[in-house]
Protein backbone atom coordinates (compact mmCIF):
# COMPACT_ATOMS: atom_id res chain seq x y z
CA UNK A 1 0.00 0.00 0.00
CA UNK A 2 1.82 3.51 -1.13
CA UNK A 3 1.86 6.39 0.83
CA UNK A 4 2.80 9.83 0.72
CA UNK A 5 1.45 13.31 1.43
CA UNK A 6 -0.55 16.33 0.29
CA UNK A 7 -1.57 19.68 1.20
CA UNK A 8 -4.31 19.24 4.06
CA UNK A 9 -6.70 21.46 2.60
CA UNK A 10 -6.82 19.65 -0.39
CA UNK A 11 -7.49 16.60 1.19
CA UNK A 12 -10.31 17.49 3.10
CA UNK A 13 -11.98 18.94 -0.22
CA UNK A 14 -11.88 15.82 -1.15
CA UNK A 15 -12.60 14.07 1.92
CA UNK A 16 -15.02 16.06 4.12
CA UNK A 17 -15.80 13.50 6.30
CA UNK A 18 -13.97 12.43 9.11
CA UNK A 19 -13.72 9.69 11.90
CA UNK A 20 -11.57 11.33 15.18
CA UNK A 21 -9.99 8.37 17.07
CA UNK A 22 -9.88 10.05 20.82
CA UNK A 23 -7.67 7.32 22.90
CA UNK A 24 -9.36 6.25 26.25
CA UNK A 25 -8.35 7.05 29.70
CA UNK A 26 -7.36 4.19 31.71
CA UNK A 27 -10.13 1.41 31.88
CA UNK A 28 -12.53 3.42 29.61
CA UNK A 29 -13.52 2.40 25.61
CA UNK A 30 -11.94 4.29 22.82
CA UNK A 31 -14.28 7.15 21.06
CA UNK A 32 -14.49 7.05 17.74
CA UNK A 33 -16.87 10.31 16.68
CA UNK A 34 -17.90 10.58 13.06
CA UNK A 35 -18.33 14.45 11.77
CA UNK A 36 -18.26 16.45 8.69
CA UNK A 37 -16.03 19.05 8.12
CA UNK A 38 -17.43 22.80 8.52
CA UNK A 39 -14.46 25.02 7.63
CA UNK A 40 -10.85 25.15 7.43
CA UNK A 41 -8.92 28.04 8.59
CA UNK A 42 -4.71 28.45 7.96
CA UNK A 43 -3.62 25.78 10.70
CA UNK A 44 -6.99 24.51 11.83
CA UNK A 45 -10.26 22.97 10.66
CA UNK A 46 -13.64 23.35 12.17
CA UNK A 47 -15.47 19.74 12.05
CA UNK A 48 -19.64 19.29 13.13
CA UNK A 49 -19.76 16.01 15.33
CA UNK A 50 -22.18 13.97 15.23
CA UNK A 51 -23.10 13.91 19.17
CA UNK A 52 -26.17 14.21 21.10
CA UNK A 53 -25.98 17.51 23.55
CA UNK A 54 -25.72 15.71 26.49
CA UNK A 55 -22.26 14.00 24.85
CA UNK A 56 -21.32 17.12 23.56
CA UNK A 57 -21.24 19.05 26.63
CA UNK A 58 -18.09 16.87 27.77
CA UNK A 59 -16.37 17.42 25.04
CA UNK A 60 -12.24 16.82 24.97
CA UNK A 61 -10.07 19.19 27.25
CA UNK A 62 -7.91 21.68 25.54
CA UNK A 63 -4.58 19.76 24.38
CA UNK A 64 -6.13 16.64 23.92
CA UNK A 65 -4.41 14.34 20.82
CA UNK A 66 -7.06 13.36 18.43
CA UNK A 67 -6.27 10.64 15.00
CA UNK A 68 -7.98 11.64 12.48
CA UNK A 69 -9.08 9.46 9.52
CA UNK A 70 -11.11 11.03 5.89
CA UNK A 71 -12.52 8.48 3.75
CA UNK A 72 -12.23 9.23 -0.10
CA UNK A 73 -13.35 7.05 -2.65
CA UNK A 74 -10.32 5.70 -3.47
CA UNK A 75 -7.67 5.88 -0.72
CA UNK A 76 -7.68 7.23 2.76
CA UNK A 77 -6.20 10.40 4.71
CA UNK A 78 -4.65 9.96 8.00
CA UNK A 79 -2.99 12.91 10.24
CA UNK A 80 -2.61 13.79 13.82
CA UNK A 81 -4.79 16.69 15.55
CA UNK A 82 -5.06 18.71 18.98
CA UNK A 83 -8.36 19.57 20.56
CA UNK A 84 -8.67 23.33 20.36
CA UNK A 85 -11.70 24.20 21.48
CA UNK A 86 -15.91 23.76 20.83
CA UNK A 87 -18.84 26.11 20.53
CA UNK A 88 -21.65 26.44 22.48
CA UNK A 89 -24.39 24.60 22.00
CA UNK A 90 -27.10 24.21 19.80
CA UNK A 91 -24.35 23.98 17.55
CA UNK A 92 -22.24 20.72 17.81
CA UNK A 93 -18.52 22.39 16.39
CA UNK A 94 -14.88 21.47 17.32
CA UNK A 95 -11.64 23.20 16.76
CA UNK A 96 -8.67 20.98 16.15
CA UNK A 97 -5.50 21.66 14.79
CA UNK A 98 -4.44 20.82 11.08
CA UNK A 99 -0.75 20.01 9.71
CA UNK A 100 0.87 21.78 6.74
CA UNK A 101 0.23 18.04 4.77
CA UNK A 102 -1.61 14.69 5.41
CA UNK A 103 -0.42 11.15 4.73
CA UNK A 104 -2.73 9.97 1.93
CA UNK A 105 -2.77 5.75 2.25
CA UNK A 106 -3.84 4.16 -1.42
CA UNK A 107 -6.13 1.34 -1.84
CA UNK A 108 -7.57 0.24 1.62
CA UNK A 109 -10.51 2.88 3.56
CA UNK A 110 -10.55 0.73 6.58
CA UNK A 111 -8.15 -0.99 8.65
CA UNK A 112 -8.59 -4.84 8.53
CA UNK A 113 -7.69 -6.70 11.05
CA UNK A 114 -7.37 -11.08 11.56
CA UNK A 115 -10.95 -12.29 13.23
CA UNK A 116 -12.21 -15.91 14.43
CA UNK A 117 -15.04 -15.95 15.51
CA UNK A 118 -18.60 -17.92 14.52
CA UNK A 119 -19.84 -16.62 10.49
CA UNK A 120 -22.68 -17.67 8.38
CA UNK A 121 -23.79 -16.61 5.04
CA UNK A 122 -26.94 -16.95 2.76
CA UNK A 123 -26.03 -16.46 -0.76
CA UNK A 124 -28.62 -15.51 -3.61
CA UNK A 125 -29.87 -17.98 -5.94
CA UNK A 126 -30.51 -17.22 -9.54
CA UNK A 127 -34.01 -15.88 -8.68
CA UNK A 128 -33.12 -13.61 -6.22
CA UNK A 129 -33.99 -15.26 -3.10
CA UNK A 130 -31.98 -16.76 -0.59
CA UNK A 131 -30.33 -20.36 -0.15
CA UNK A 132 -29.36 -22.01 2.77
CA UNK A 133 -27.74 -20.83 5.57
CA UNK A 134 -23.56 -21.76 4.97
CA UNK A 135 -21.23 -21.77 7.88
CA UNK A 136 -17.50 -20.59 7.08
CA UNK A 137 -14.48 -19.75 8.48
CA UNK A 138 -14.06 -16.21 8.99
CA UNK A 139 -10.38 -14.75 8.01
CA UNK A 140 -10.68 -11.10 8.80
CA UNK A 141 -12.96 -8.00 9.21
CA UNK A 142 -12.95 -4.49 8.59
CA UNK A 143 -15.01 -1.57 8.17
CA UNK A 144 -15.96 -2.48 4.65
CA UNK A 145 -16.28 -6.55 4.34
CA UNK A 146 -15.11 -9.73 5.25
CA UNK A 147 -12.63 -12.51 4.13
CA UNK A 148 -13.67 -16.28 4.58
CA UNK A 149 -12.91 -19.65 3.53
CA UNK A 150 -15.47 -21.74 2.39
CA UNK A 151 -16.41 -24.91 -0.24
CA UNK A 152 -19.31 -23.54 -1.37
CA UNK A 153 -18.70 -21.68 -4.74
CA UNK A 154 -19.92 -17.90 -5.38
CA UNK A 155 -19.28 -15.94 -8.21
CA UNK A 156 -17.90 -11.79 -8.04
CA UNK A 157 -21.12 -9.87 -7.87
CA UNK A 158 -23.06 -12.24 -6.12
CA UNK A 159 -25.15 -11.19 -3.01
CA UNK A 160 -25.50 -12.70 0.15
CA UNK A 161 -26.48 -11.92 3.58
CA UNK A 162 -24.19 -12.56 6.23
CA UNK A 163 -24.20 -12.96 10.11
CA UNK A 164 -21.53 -12.54 12.79
CA UNK A 165 -21.48 -13.19 16.10
CA UNK A 166 -19.95 -12.69 19.49
CA UNK A 167 -18.51 -8.55 18.11
CA UNK A 168 -17.74 -6.46 20.98
CA UNK A 169 -20.24 -3.68 22.06
CA UNK A 170 -22.75 -5.36 19.28
CA UNK A 171 -23.50 -9.24 19.79
CA UNK A 172 -25.10 -10.31 16.59
CA UNK A 173 -24.78 -8.49 13.67
CA UNK A 174 -25.91 -9.07 10.22
CA UNK A 175 -25.65 -7.36 6.91
CA UNK A 176 -25.97 -7.61 3.00
CA UNK A 177 -22.52 -8.05 1.42
CA UNK A 178 -21.23 -8.66 -2.46
CA UNK A 179 -18.90 -10.88 -3.76
CA UNK A 180 -15.60 -9.02 -4.64
CA UNK A 181 -13.33 -11.85 -5.41
CA UNK A 182 -13.45 -15.82 -5.19
CA UNK A 183 -10.05 -17.56 -5.22
CA UNK A 184 -10.32 -21.44 -5.12
CA UNK A 185 -7.49 -23.22 -4.15
CA UNK A 186 -7.43 -27.10 -4.06
CA UNK A 187 -7.27 -28.77 -0.70
CA UNK A 188 -6.88 -32.69 0.67
CA UNK A 189 -10.38 -33.30 0.35
CA UNK A 190 -12.31 -30.85 -1.66
CA UNK A 191 -11.98 -27.28 -3.62
CA UNK A 192 -12.06 -23.97 -1.08
CA UNK A 193 -12.91 -20.45 -1.84
CA UNK A 194 -11.19 -17.68 -0.19
CA UNK A 195 -13.72 -14.90 -0.56
CA UNK A 196 -13.84 -10.66 -0.18
CA UNK A 197 -17.02 -9.34 0.07
CA UNK A 198 -18.22 -5.83 0.51
CA UNK A 199 -20.53 -4.81 3.16
CA UNK A 200 -23.48 -3.17 2.26
CA UNK A 201 -24.62 -0.77 5.10
CA UNK A 202 -25.91 2.56 5.91
CA UNK A 203 -23.50 5.15 7.61
CA UNK A 204 -24.60 4.57 11.39
CA UNK A 205 -24.43 0.80 11.20
CA UNK A 206 -20.82 0.81 9.33
CA UNK A 207 -19.48 3.98 12.02
CA UNK A 208 -21.17 1.03 14.49
CA UNK A 209 -18.64 -1.69 13.16
CA UNK A 210 -15.72 0.57 12.88
CA UNK A 211 -16.04 1.51 16.41
CA UNK A 212 -16.15 -2.56 16.88
CA UNK A 213 -13.22 -3.19 15.18
CA UNK A 214 -11.18 -0.56 16.74
CA UNK A 215 -11.30 -2.25 19.99
CA UNK A 216 -10.66 -5.67 18.72
CA UNK A 217 -7.36 -4.06 17.00
CA UNK A 218 -6.69 -2.96 20.39
CA UNK A 219 -7.00 -6.02 21.78
CA UNK A 220 -5.38 -7.58 19.13
CA UNK A 221 -2.15 -5.07 19.62
CA UNK A 222 -2.04 -5.92 23.41
CA UNK A 223 -1.68 -9.52 22.83
CA UNK A 224 1.18 -8.30 20.40
CA UNK A 225 -0.63 -10.08 17.41
CA UNK A 226 0.34 -8.71 14.18
CA UNK A 227 -2.27 -6.78 11.48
Amino acid sequence: MSKDFVPAAEALAEAPSVYLFIKPDKDKSPQVISGTVYNTIEHHFAVSVDLTDDIYKDSPAVGTEISCAAPADKCAYHFPAIFCGSTKLPDHIWLLSLPEKVERCQARTYVRIPADMPFGFWPQNVFGGWQNAQKADLVDISGGGVGFLTEQPLKPGQHMKIELHKLPDIGQFRAEAVVRRAVPFDGSMATTFHVGASLILDRRKRERLIRCIFQMQRKHLERGIKL
